[in-house]
């Protein structure tokens, strides 16, 4: 994969008070800015500071997720044919698929 290497950090840029986003990006290994979100207020939408520090917070840590479910699924597929895992190994098969940018 060519993504921008890991790992991801967030950069937070200014203070929510619950229902003001605040500025963040999701900067990589290499200085790249992944995602870069400015903010602003939103009174009429459920968004709040925590709602987007929780969503970047799972962006930042996608490459290591990625990678390690792409170790967990070589070792379950070479290691556990039972039926059991089948329907667990699909999703994973597709969750990597999906982040290869790979058609599902």
């Amino acid at each position: 994969m060519k993504n921008t290497p890991a790992p991801w950090s967030i950069r937070k840029q200014g203070i929510g008070d619950g229902s003001c986003v605040v500025p963040v990006e999701i900067i990589g290994a290499d200085g790249f800015t992944i995602i870069s979100n400015k903010g602003g207020l939103s009174p009429n939408e459920p968004w709040k500071a925590e709602t987007l520090e929780a969503n970047a917070n799972l962006i930042a840590a996608a490459p290591e997720m990625y990678q390690a479910l792409d170790e967990m699924y070589e070792y379950m597929s070479d290691h556990f044919k039972g039926h059991n895992f089948r329907p667990m190994l699909a999703r994973a098969a597709f969750a990597l698929a999906k982040a290869k940018g790979s058609q599902v």
